[in-house]
């Protein structure tokens, strides 16, 4: 220790940084904890986050599937990394495939979501952050995506030909897993 004798310390310096960001992509990692989607509506709940009666629905069917002690390194791509025409799930996923990323389990987003403040996310940069794991269809039969927002846990659309709205593609964040 005699080498930081003299040191000026920040606050700031001594806080380890959940995330880092590289050329428009963030990455983090998340661990699972054995939740299951049940577990996580309840939580969300008492914590303030909505959660509307599709994503209950995706976070309560046979498909989803918690893991205990599962630790994921997620890699969110902005928007912006994509010509505004090219934001369309199947070209996101086909960018993700050709660096070699894959699908995460669905439970990514909410790990996400909890590890995550709206400030937090505010500071990435991000506003939403769609969670590219197999869709799930929800009570109505339609294949969802969950997505991380602004107070919410959120499903999204799943359909392969949704397109993102382009009027701020830099806020939007398609996740996956480092394979």
């Amino acid at each position: 220790f005699s080498s930081l004798k003299g040191a000026k310390m920040s606050v700031s310096d001594s806080i380890v940084q959940k995330w880092t960001e590289e050329n428009g992509v963030i990455r983090l990692s998340v661990t699972s904890d054995g939740r299951t989607g049940k577990n996580w509506v309840t939580d969300f709940k008492k914590k303030g986050f909505g959660v509307n009666a599709s994503t209950k629905s995706v976070l309560r069917s046979r498909y989803y599937e918690p893991t205990v002690g599962i630790t994921s390194s997620v890699v969110i791509l902005r928007g912006d990394l994509f010509p505004r025409n090219d934001l369309v799930s199947y070209k996101i996923c086909t960018e993700a495939e050709r660096r070699r990323l894959i699908k995460p389990n669905a439970e990514v987003a909410c790990l996400v979501r909890k590890k995550f403040s709206d400030k937090e996310l505010e500071e990435m940069g991000l506003l939403w952050i769609v969670v590219f794991h197999n869709p799930i269809k929800d009570f109505d039969g339609d294949d969802k995506l969950l997505g991380v927002w602004p107070g919410n846990l959120r499903a999204c659309d799943g359909r392969r030909d949704c397109r993102w709205h382009p009027f701020s593609p830099r806020h939007y964040g398609a996740a996956f897993i480092e394979g």
